[in-house]
C-alpha cells in the first residue's frame, strides 16, 4: 500500500469513492463528498493535509486534515493547536484491511511535524479508540453542538499536549456547523 498527498487528477475519483463509502451509513448526511470539495476551497487548506491510499494503482482510501479554532471562555482562541479529521473513506471492498488506520498514523504523523498537539475526530469511538483516541470531554474540549459526547474524540499527539486548550472546538466555514 501507498499513501501520498493528493494530486487535482484524483478529486473526480476521490469524489466518487466518498460518496460510496458513505451511502446508507447511518451517522452520515450525504454531505462528505461535498464538505470536501468545500475544504479545499478554504484559505486555511493545506494540500500535505490532503492524502489518498493506494493498492497496486488503485485508490482505496483519503483523508482530509482542516484546522479548527478552540474557543476558550474567556473569549481568547487558540489556533494552530488542533486539527479535524473529516472525512476518513475507505472503499468498501477494502474496509477492514487497515488502510483507514495507515491513513490515520499519516496524517497524524504530518500534523506533530506541523507542530500541531492533536486530531479531533467525530466518529464511531469503537473504531478510533483503537487508535489512542478518546472522549474530548475529558480534557473539557466541547463541540459546538448537541452530540453524544462519546463520539466527540481527540488524540494528543504527545503527552497532555492539550492540557491548556480547553474550550469549544470551531470548525472552518465549510463545515457549515458554528
Amino acid at each position: 500500500m501507498e499513501i501520498r498527498t493528493i494530486e487535482a487528477e484524483d478529486y473526480a475519483e476521490i469524489k466518487v469513492l466518498i460518496q460510496k463509502a458513505f451511502e446508507n451509513e447511518e451517522h452520515s448526511d450525504g454531505d462528505e463528498q461535498l464538505l470536501v470539495e468545500r475544504i479545499r476551497k478554504e484559505k486555511s487548506y493545506q494540500k500535505e493535509f490532503e492524502v489518498i491510499a493506494l493498492i497496486n494503482s488503485e485508490i482505496v482510501g483519503h483523508g482530509l486534515l482542516s484546522p479548527v479554532i478552540i474557543e476558550q471562555k474567556e473569549d481568547s482562541l487558540i489556533e494552530g493547536a488542533v486539527v479535524a479529521l473529516a472525512p476518513l473513506a475507505v472503499k468498501k471492498e477494502y474496509q477492514g484491511k487497515g488502510i483507514g488506520r495507515a491513513i490515520i498514523a499519516e496524517l497524524e504523523n504530518r500534523a506533530n511535524t506541523a507542530d500541531y498537539q492533536g486530531l479531533s475526530i467525530l466518529g464511531d469511538p469503537g473504531y478510533y479508540q483503537r487508535f489512542g483516541y478518546f472522549p474530548a470531554k475529558t480534557k473539557q474540549i466541547e463541540a459546538p453542538f448537541e452530540i453524544e459526547s462519546n463520539y466527540f474524540l481527540i488524540k494528543e499527539l504527545t503527552e497532555n499536549s492539550l492540557e491548556n486548550c480547553q474550550g469549544i472546538v470551531r470548525y472552518l466555514p465549510a463545515f457549515g456547523l458554528n
